[in-house]
């Protein structure tokens, strides 16, 4: 019994090989669409965010260079942005809240656990972790990206956070 495509394949084998080759190398470099899509979203997320950052670091400069006893109040706000400002360790104003319960920020407890805005717990403080770094954590019952500004003579601070996602409804608020 005499095949012919047997015989095809035996003699172009490395020929076919090879284009079959070229053609897998070929659709390596093809990205798909949703992937094309999905870097598009993230990058305008991170354009958002970034400008979001930029306003609230311009918050944050005009609440530092406040009175050293003067309650900060932005009326103009965003109601996404909280910003706290302390006075050495004393909190001096804020405009919006965190969902947490306790606001300390030089006490630095052996564990360190988030705790839900009913609970007041001295041993959970959360904003004490939070340096000039942003950083993207957990406060009660939402996600925010946090960051610290400081004064120069180090005796002002504030704090400043862009909710990003919100886990559970606020009740009540």
């Amino acid at each position: 019994m005499n095949r012919p495509y047997l015989h095809f394949l035996e003699r172009y084998a490395s020929t076919i090989l090879f284009v079959v080759a070229l053609i897998l190398l070929a659709a390596s470099f093809a990205r798909p669409r949703y992937e094309a899509r999905l870097r598009r979203q993230v990058a305008r997320v991170e354009r958002t965010l970034h400008k979001r950052e930029r306003l609230a670091e311009r918050y944050a400069l005009r609440a530092i260079q406040a009175a050293d006893q003067e309650w900060v109040d932005f009326d103009d706000l965003p109601e996404d942005i909280v910003l706290y400002c302390y006075q050495n360790d004393t909190m001096k104003s804020w405009t919006h809240e965190f969902p947490i319960g306790n606001d300390e920020v030089d006490v630095y407890p052996y564990s360190y656990r988030l705790q839900f805005m009913s609970s007041r717990n001295l041993f959970s403080t959360p904003l004490a972790y939070i340096g000039i770094r942003e950083k993207y954590v957990n406060l009660g019952s939402s996600w925010y990206v946090v960051t610290t500004q400081f004064s120069k003579d180090k005796r002002s601070k504030v704090i400043t956070g862009i909710r990003i996602k919100t886990e559970y409804p606020n009740s009540g608020r």
